[in-house]
């Protein structure tokens, strides 16, 4: 493997050296440029496109895009207007129930099996719910399904045999599964959830989670939430935000069915076999996951490529992401790197 030359962070440790007065150092471990744990192994300035930028003038191409919250990328214009519109409303509390419509019809469009959304504001909440109605309504039990691990045949959940005469099964993991199903692979796969937890994967970032699903069991989990919850989860739907998810799917559904789009995706997941390399990668959808031997240092790959201005997944154990707004500019790059760091 070559040998490539580090790059200088002058900015962000003189940052990093402001902050140890201010801060504890458990936030500093994050741009920790020594530890295999990190994300972002500098301090981010700005993002834009699939693009992120440090304090060091430093440019990156980011295929972890915040753990695949920015799948529309960074600042995108429109999500930056339909907020500051509706900021300028002067109401940031109450959501609008028409605009609640439009996210409910538009969920449904890339989950044509579900029928109604549902707010909540904790995990306590959401899964009390469930409990509730399956102690007093249906009288069977629930399983949480993690997709992805599903895709990497982490376990063997086969959800065409899952009897839901006996059972409700739930997918869980707000940020990888729209990564995973906004170009319709619940649908090809036959995954018909009875509920959905979405999350900052379909808002942008913003902080916003809801449940989506079966008509009986959104209803029966509102209701619940009605009687019970000291804070109404609907009450966590600011209006800023909502109007965040309605922008970032259309932004999404506009863009993956993109001709140029699906070649970006192509050519992405060719580049392994492409440049022989010693690792490789599954893709599905707009997530991808790491494929090595247990004994091949991955981690010195991910740090040479940090070098050359790529940020990708930092371990094994995390899942990377492509925006629609990386093109293939972007994926050469990509190749052109590692063709380096293998030469």
């Amino acid at each position: 493997m070559k040998k490539l030359r580090p790059k200088t962070n002058a900015i962000t440790n003189s940052i990093k050296k402001s902050a140890k007065t201010c801060l504890p150092e458990s936030i500093l471990r994050n741009v920790n440029l020594d530890n295999n744990k990190f994300h972002y192994p500098f301090i981010v300035k700005r993002g834009k496109g699939p693009y992120l930028y440090d304090y060091d003038g430093n440019r990156y191409i980011d295929f972890q895009l915040a753990g695949g919250k920015h799948l529309a990328g960074y600042s995108n214009p429109v999500m930056n207007k339909a907020v500051k519109n509706s900021i300028s409303k002067g109401n940031c509390f109450l959501p609008s129930i028409r605009e609640l419509i439009k996210l409910s019809k538009l969920t449904k469009e890339f989950f044509p099996f579900i029928d109604k959304i549902l707010p909540f504001k904790n995990w306590n909440d959401l899964i009390e719910g469930i409990m509730d109605y399956v102690c007093n309504v249906s009288n069977n039990y629930f399983q949480i399904v993690n997709p992805l691990e599903y895709i990497l045949e982490e376990y063997k959940f086969d959800p065409k045999k899952f009897d839901k005469k006996k059972g409700i099964y739930v997918c869980d993991e707000s940020y990888t599964f729209p990564s995973v199903d906004l170009s319709g692979w619940c649908v090809k796969n036959n995954w018909q959830p009875d509920l959905i937890i979405l999350g900052e994967a379909v808002s942008g970032g913003y902080p916003i989670y809801f449940l989506a699903g079966k008509a009986e069991i959104i209803d029966h989990i509102g209701e619940w939430q009605y009687n019970n919850s000291e804070n109404l989860s609907t009450m966590c739907f600011y209006p800023y935000m909502v109007e965040a998810v309605i922008e970032n799917l259309k932004i999404i559904r506009k863009d993956i069915y993109k001709k140029d789009a699906n070649k970006v995706l192509e050519n992405f997941s060719e580049i392994p076999e492409k440049l022989n390399l010693p690792f490789s990668w599954d893709r599905e959808g707009l997530l991808f996951y790491i494929r090595s031997k247990d004994d091949f240092n991955y981690n010195e790959v991910y740090n040479k490529l940090i070098d050359l201005n790529i940020l990708f997944p930092p371990n094994k154990e995390c899942a990377g992401f492509i925006s629609t707004k990386h093109d293939l500019n972007c994926i050469n790059q990509l190749t052109n790197a590692l063709g380096k760091i293998y030469a």
